[in-house]
């Protein structure tokens, strides 16, 4: 079953693409499908019965008891595994819910819903793709190894496509499940790559959409839930930052003119520039070390998928989104629960578990989302004595480790550099490796008003609004709240000292979270439908940004870099989920306020959000447009990731189709050592091993020595292999060849001529030695000046030879 030849032999990029979306949207259609029915159970008190969160729910649960078995158990991973999974579910959640009389009209109708909106933004997003397919430039050739690592893989965890012998030391759950769609589909990984984009562009659109409609459903009528759904999807997916209309209000112009890499299109992620000293002081003059910037990321989901990096923050951000489905179900559902019954227990669990596979998502994302998964919990169950309500919270924080234990105990934290060099393996258990990460203080100067309020300025207007009225609401709604609203005058010195607090550290940052903190923390108590969850998701994005203000994660890069790229894109969920169901709340408030207020306040309400929309939408508008033709001509070029390869090098196109076609689950290929990020707008460097999943002896040292950081042993194995990379293509390099398994030998451009971009990547002189690679190997591929030499099994040698 040559899937090669299925795709691209005598047919148009869109045919291919045609049929590859066709076959990926078939399997998906399936798998939600088969799972649908026990969605529905978990989510019994949602008005759409988990119909919008189904997508992403179904694939982890088609995934993971193959994952488990095959991590604890060494069960193989197969396609047939997974389809196994895929029937039992399906039979199994449709009878259940026929005999229980759940398969009701509403269920049915939110599901064919959710259906439509899912399969319009996966075809939109998958059409916009096309236009700049290309796997190239960034880290999107890590992104491809993992993935096409993950959808050969036989068993858990995945190969380390680029150190043979190793296995991913990564946040790897989201290669996994979209390589599972890769497998279960037939596509081949380079399409699949681009599609499993779309897959999540999709799921985020829909898992937005059913969160907030959830939220506002549960107080108001469909029409206003229906709008904090668009505006869920518009804030969270489509919204850029205040960058792009800033610089087209100062240069119309030249904004529109410019380029994606040089204009808004990049450089709106890259707002917060932190300034750092200099290491050391200079004692013969006791001159200060130099202030060097720092452009930290502050990514969002627009620039995220217009940039396209299949990276784990943009995988797991729709799992987040349902995440926080979940926490509202359970805060709905513990309200009508007097006691613990095991049905509540079952669900508190499994709310856990998908709590709980953030960590192997995204892990960054594990400690918010869990933190409000319990708030939730806390809160809905204060009916409760407190002794219950810690059972219900130990349970639901018990789920998200037990579920995901094979992958806590496999994987090492890139933090904290002693973790890996602890006796008896001590370093490898996450919660050892968690206390001993060095958490960084307080060395750059504090976020700027002016960087806070570009990212989340828009955010920020509705979330003042929104929390002043939640402190004082119409009198009419007085009654929807239990406890009196705070003292004036609380507030007054609440703000007060913050004020002082900031002023005197000359942090903005400070006096601009702090104070909307202080209002979310005055009204905790609320019991008010209208204003609890949004409240929350707010107070928890405010002190995630003001915790980026004092510490950091301690990693390779010995900045906060990496922790406000991570915390900035969390607080952007929460913001614009919070967002839509405040402006939908402040509408409703506007017109219980009295005849005055209807009239100035809705008005004023809605000039305001059309402002924002508009402003924030000019990013998307020019991004999109700028990226696709960001290399080369604007013009549809289909779904394949790597064809682009064929205008440069259609030999090292063919040649790495023949090893993804033929290569054995246990094959190693050696290729070139390759170089992060290098070379730009050519060939990547590590293709061969990146566009296959076929593992090679080197990969990309520097994101190896990122993933392994506190590993000292790995990295002295680094160092070993990036030095005999030589000899390994040398004729007489066969016994350290056997050493690594190597298999196959790419010998290709980087091979025979280097790049200018990355030293390491060649030339190797030995593969122009007639000798090489010496005997027991076989040309199994040639055309132009490209080989792929195969390692002879010694009996079909010794049968050949006969």
């Amino acid at each position: 079953d040559d899937r090669q030849d299925r795709f691209f032999r005598g047919r148009t990029p869109l045919m291919s693409a045609v049929l590859a979306a066709a076959q990926w949207y078939a399997v998906l259609l399936v798998v939600t499908w088969c799972v649908a029915p026990w969605v529905r159970l978990l989510c019994p008190g949602m008005p759409d019965k988990g119909a919008f969160v189904a997508r992403p729910l179904a694939l982890l649960a088609v995934v993971y008891p193959l994952w488990l078995l095959s991590s604890v158990f060494g069960v193989p991973y197969s396609t047939a595994g997974l389809w196994l999974t895929v029937l039992l579910a399906g039979v199994g959640g449709w009878v259940l819910i026929w005999r229980r009389g759940k398969i009701d009209r509403p269920w049915l109708k939110a599901q064919f819903v959710a259906e439509a909106m899912s399969l319009a933004a996966f075809g939109l997003y998958a059409w916009w793709r096309g236009y700049a397919p290309q796997i190239l430039n960034t880290e999107k050739p890590m992104d491809i190894a993992f993935l096409a690592s993950s959808s050969r893989a036989q068993s858990m965890p995945p190969p380390d496509p680029w150190l043979a012998g190793e296995t991913i030391n990564y946040y790897y759950l989201g290669y996994l499940l979209q390589g599972a769609l890769t497998r279960m589909s037939g596509v081949v990984p380079t399409v699949g790559f681009n599609l499993a984009l779309a897959t999540t562009f999709c799921i985020t659109v829909t898992a937005a959409s059913g969160t907030a409609f959830a939220l506002v459903r549960d107080w108001a009528s469909v029409k206003r839930a229906a709008a904090a759904g668009v505006l869920a999807v518009l804030f969270v997916v489509f919204a850029g930052n205040l960058y792009a209309a800033k610089e087209l209000v100062r240069q119309p112009a030249e904004t529109v003119a410019a380029d994606w890499w040089t204009g808004v299109g990049w450089n709106a992620s890259r707002i917060v520039v932190d300034h750092l000293p200099g290491q050391g002081l200079d004692e013969s003059t006791l001159d200060m070390p130099p202030v060097e910037p720092v452009a930290t990321i502050n990514e969002f989901p627009a620039f995220s998928f217009v940039l396209g990096d299949l990276h784990p923050h943009v995988l797991a951000l729709p799992f987040t989104i349902v995440t926080l489905y979940l926490a509202f179900a359970l805060y709905h559902l513990s309200a009508t629960h007097a006691a613990l019954d095991r049905s509540y227990l079952a669900r508190l669990a499994l709310a856990g578990a998908v709590a709980g596979s953030l960590y192997m998502l995204n892990s960054w994302d594990f400690p918010t989302y869990l933190v409000i998964v319990g708030l939730a919990v806390w809160f809905g169950t204060r009916h409760l004595e407190p002794r219950r309500r810690l059972a219900a919270l130990a349970t639901m924080a018990a789920a998200s480790v037990l579920f995901w234990v094979p992958f806590f105990v496999q994987f090492t934290p890139p933090v904290g550099a002693d973790a890996g060099s602890l006796p008896g393996g001590l370093g490898r258990i996450p919660v050892v490796s968690a206390l001993l990460a060095s958490v960084g203080a307080m060395q750059w100067e504090h976020t700027s008003a002016q960087e806070f309020l570009t990212v989340f300025g828009v955010p920020y207007v509705f979330a003042l609004w929104f929390l002043v009225d939640g402190v004082f609401p119409p009198r009419v709604l007085a009654a929807e709240n239990s406890s009196s609203p705070p003292d004036r005058r609380s507030i007054g010195l609440f703000a007060a000292a913050v004020l002082a607090f900031g002023l005197f550290l000359g942090a903005p940052v400070v006096i601009l979270s702090g104070i909307p903190l202080i209002l979310a923390a005055l009204q905790a108590p609320s019991r008010r439908a209208s204003h609890g969850p949004a409240t929350l998701l707010f107070a928890v994005g405010f002190a995630l940004i003001l915790g980026t203000e004092f510490f950091y994660i301690q990693d390779v890069f010995g900045n906060r870099m990496n922790t406000l790229f991570k915390i900035y894109f969390q607080a952007w969920t929460l913001f614009g989920i919070a967002s839509a169901v405040g402006i939908v709340a402040l509408w409703r408030d506007a017109g219980l306020s009295g005849l005055l207020a209807r009239r100035a306040l809705r008005p004023a309400l809605a000039f305001t959000s059309a402002v924002a929309l508009v402003a924030v939408l000019i990013y998307p508008v020019l991004a999109a447009s700028d990226y696709s033709p960001a290399f080369e001509p604007r013009e549809w070029r289909g779904l394949d990731g790597m064809a682009f390869i064929g205008r440069s090098s259609p030999a090292e196109l063919e040649a790495m189709r023949w090893i993804a076609a033929n290569a054995a689950p246990d094959d190693v290929v050696l290729e070139a050592v390759g170089c992060s990020y290098a070379p730009w707008g050519e060939v990547p460097t590590s293709r061969v091993s990146a566009f296959t999943g076929v593992p090679t002896v080197l990969g990309w040292p520097g994101h190896e020595r990122q993933w392994h950081l506190g590993d000292e042993a790995l990295w002295q194995e680094l160092q070993r292999r990036a030095e005999v990379i030589d000899r390994l293509f040398s004729p007489d390099g066969d016994a350290l060849r056997d050493a690594f398994g190597v298999s196959l030998i790419f010998v290709g451009g980087f091979e025979r001529d280097g790049t200018m971009d990355c030293e390491a990547a060649g030339p190797y002189e030995g593969v122009n030695d007639p000798r090489f690679p010496g005997p027991g190997w076989d040309v199994a591929f040639q055309e132009g000046d490209v080989t792929v030499y195969q390692r002879v099994d010694e009996a079909t040698a010794s049968s050949d030879a006969s």
